[in-house]
């Protein structure tokens, strides 16, 4: 296993090579700036750097041809490779373009917009239409029988004053493309995972994207800025001189995990600067496909959810203008029968664990039998307990208008739940259609250590969200707390400071500088095959956040790690 820092780009089945020799430029310090696969060839591929580049497999010629422009002192900035043309390809470089057997018509356009002062910075070939082109300069965009809403989109596009950065087609269909500019992206018939991804790196601010390339078998590639991944951050001094190093606390942390986990992940940010950390398998060689886990594979973080569940309850009274102190009883399905002191129970105790509830029920009946049983008012204390945030997502519901459903509220109100955390939480963030059970195609699993069964995703909270079961990545939590802790995105500023006293979703957490706010989740090992999980987010008071797993028994310090990044001046 290799520890990967920092790494800014996402591979999804890709040739094993590709996704090795990208992971070795990463670590060796290079920025990506282009992968391009060569079609009807077997892993085939090209990888083009700031600094060099690796081929395998690629038309000889093509491959000559980069050393020789190497050679003569000049750099390969991307290529591009057109479907249904043997030995055929189109080189840019710093000082224009070299062509093979490419579409006539492209070959002549391309030179008549160098003539004119154009730089030639992408090129893009649809798969079907052998003489298909589409052609970026650093000022236009040329193209010929391409996808008509690709063109119409471009040009809306640069009508909305986005300069087109680029542009990817799908091997399986000419009306399946990517476009990337240099404010955001678009994306037609792609796959859910793809454009997700790219959403995730606009979150981490990883933006403009640097290339997205599609590949056979429907691998994809997005490389984001790698700005965000070398940017220093604030400056953050203590009044005895000491300045926060965000490189010294991912070294902390990473030193906590090395060797002591099945696999883990960690992504800080602060301010501008951001650092992954990741090491070990999202999934084995007796679970195919075998692949690394990555900042951007999504996962059922456990209870790190019930942030999310506080956060979409304060968004609702906020928005009714209702205070934390309001009764739940009021919005509880009105065939469930009111238990002693159940009226008593405000929203805040709710999301503080102050209910007097004591269990772990999740599911609708156990949570109706529970609110029928009642609570004493000597246990109206802070006792964490999983049904507090189950019934809360049956009270966000019927806040949010749910009508009873007298045939399943259980499955409505879940369903209710879900669609309020998607539109008000996931959807600003530009997190789109979060799951709350395992993806279908190859997802994140947890082991045993050592792995020994199939692993885990840790079941189907459909029926029964809220305490836990979003499935999110690492890249999307920090996002999520990046949005929480400042702007109005998510909270009001004086829900947000109600939110912290209160500890509704997030407790106190102890630093030797400012205050911390944290949710750890945690799956045990003995109802999962031996697979344990350790989750958890941060929000330290000086603008620090950090998004963490691991699977095993040994959880991070994030606050020894935060305690731990202070350096001399």
């Amino acid at each position: 296993a290799m520890v990967r820092l920092n790494t800014h780009f996402f591979g999804w089945n890709l040739p094993k090579g590709c996704q090795a020799q990208l992971d070795n430029f990463v670590k060796d310090g290079h920025r990506i700036l282009c992968v391009a696969f060569p079609p009807d060839r077997a892993d085939a591929w090209t990888i083009i750097t700031d600094t060099t580049f690796a081929n395998r497999n690629i038309p000889s010629e093509c491959d000559q041809r980069m050393r020789e422009i190497r050679n003569g002192g000049k750099r390969v900035q991307a290529v591009a490779f057109p479907h249904k043309r043997s030995n055929s390809f189109s080189l840019i470089t710093d000082d224009g373009v070299f062509n093979r057997n490419i579409p006539a018509s492209c070959d002549t356009k391309m030179r008549a917009l160098e003539a004119d002062g154009h730089r030639i910075v992408g090129l893009g070939f649809p798969p079907e239409n052998r003489n298909g082109w589409c052609i970026i300069t650093d000022r236009d965009v040329a193209s010929s029988s391409i996808d008509a809403e690709c063109d119409e989109r471009m040009q809306a596009l640069q009508a909305a004053g986005q300069r087109i950065t680029g542009v990817s087609f799908h091997w399986a269909a000419d009306n399946k493309w990517t476009l990337t500019t240099d404010r955001g992206m678009f994306n037609r018939r792609i796959g859910h995972r793809c454009h997700r991804t790219m959403r995730a790196f606009r979150g981490l601010g990883a933006f403009p994207l640097a290339c997205v390339a599609h590949g056979p078998d429907g691998g994809f590639v997005v490389v984001g800025s790698a700005t965000p991944f070398q940017a220093k951050g604030p400056a953050l001094v203590q009044p005895n001189g000491k300045r926060f190093s965000i490189d010294a606390m991912l070294a902390e942390l990473v030193a906590q995990m090395d060797g002591n986990a099945v696999k883990y992940g960690v992504v800080l940010r602060h301010g501008n600067a951001v650092r992954t950390a990741v090491d070990g398998p999202a999934r084995i060689v007796s679970t195919p496909p075998a692949r690394d886990f990555t900042v951007f594979d999504w996962f059922n973080p456990a209870s790190v959810t019930k942030t999310i569940s506080s956060v979409a309850m304060l968004q609702l009274l906020d928005a009714k203008n209702l205070p934390i102190t309001t009764h739940i009883h009021d919005y509880l399905p009105p065939t469930w029968d009111i238990g002693p002191n159940v009226t008593t129970i405000t929203m805040a105790e709710l999301l503080n664990h102050s209910s007097g509830f004591r269990g772990g029920e999740l599911e609708y009946g156990e949570l109706r039998e529970m609110v029928q049983q009642g609570v004493t008012l000597a246990d109206k204390t802070e006792k964490y307990c999983n049904c507090n945030t189950a019934l809360a997502r049956i009270v966000i519901a019927y806040l949010d208008g749910h009508k009873h459903n007298l045939l399943s509220d259980g499955e409505a109100t879940a369903a209710r739940f879900i669609a309020v955390v998607q539109k008000n939480i996931f959807d600003p963030l530009g997190i789109p259609e979060v799951g709350w059970t395992k993806d279908e195609e190859a997802p994140t699993l947890f082991f045993s250590d050592p792995p020994m069964v199939a692993g885990t995703a840790y079941g189907d909270y459909r029926d029964k969200p809220g305490s836990a079961g979003s499935h999110l990545s690492l890249a999307e939590l920090v996002s999520f707390l990046h949005a929480l802790s400042q702007g109005e995105e998510l909270l009001s500023g004086a829900m947000r400071t109600i939110m912290r006293e209160s500890q509704l979703g997030m407790a106190r957490a102890a630093v030797d500088f400012g205050g911390a706010m944290r949710k750890r989740g945690f799956f045990p090992p003995g109802k999962n095959g031996g697979a344990q999980l350790n989750s958890g987010i941060w929000w330290f008071s000086s603008g620090v956040l950090a998004a963490a797993v691991s699977n095993g028994d040994r959880e991070f310090k994030m606050e020894r790690a935060f305690n731990r990044a202070w350096e001399d001046a």
